[in-house]
Order: structure tokens, then C-alpha cells, then sequence
């Protein structure tokens, strides 16, 4: 939504105010959420769940590896803000397509 249609739906008669500063809170506000957001910008919990599926894979495919490790990694496979986070990605074309 645009600082213009806020604007206009919450005052639809107008209110007499110098609107530059709010336009520009307004336009940082929607700049911060987007970034918030983004996929491309991970929350520190879910770049732990990341990294717990790469160490855990790498551990399953070693020669050592125990099928607990399989476990796991499909148990944060299955978590949703991974869920959630992969289906964004792949919405930007960022990851492999899965082969069925």
C-alpha cells in the first residue's frame, strides 16, 4: 500500500498537517517489514535449523553415520518455519526443484 492510499483511507476528508514526515516514517516502516520478511534474511532460530540439517546430513552420508541422523533431519524438514522459509525460496527460484 502507498503512503497516498494510506493517507486517504484513514483521513478521507483530509487533515491539515505537514505530511513529509509521516510519508517518510510510513515508506521506512513498509522498507523495515520487507526486509523483516524476506527469506533472503533468516531469523537466527532458523539459520540454527539450517545448520543442524547440513551437520546432520553430512553426518548420515559419512561412512560412520547412524540412522538417528535421518531422524532428525526430516524432523526439521517437517518444522514449519523451515516449511515455511523453503516454500518463499522457492517462490524466488532459489532452490532445486524436488524430484518426485
Amino acid at each position: 500500500m502507498t503512503f497516498e492510499k494510506w493517507w486517504t483511507k484513514r483521513f478521507p476528508e483530509g487533515f491539515p498537517v505537514d505530511q513529509s514526515y509521516l510519508r517518510e516514517a510510513f515508506v521506512a516502516g513498509q522498507r523495515q517489514q520487507q526486509e523483516n520478511d524476506s527469506p533472503l534474511r533468516p531469523s537466527p532460530t532458523l539459520l540454527i535449523k539450517l545448520g543442524s540439517i547440513a551437520v546432520h546430513a553430512d553426518e548420515y552420508l559419512s561412512p560412520g553415520g547412524h540412522p538417528i541422523d535421518r531422524t532428525v533431519i526430516e524432523g526439521l524438514i517437517a518444522d514449519p518455519e523451515v516449511e515455511e522459509w523453503v516454500a518463499e525460496m522457492d517462490k524466488l527460484a532459489f532452490l532445486p526443484k524436488k524430484r518426485n
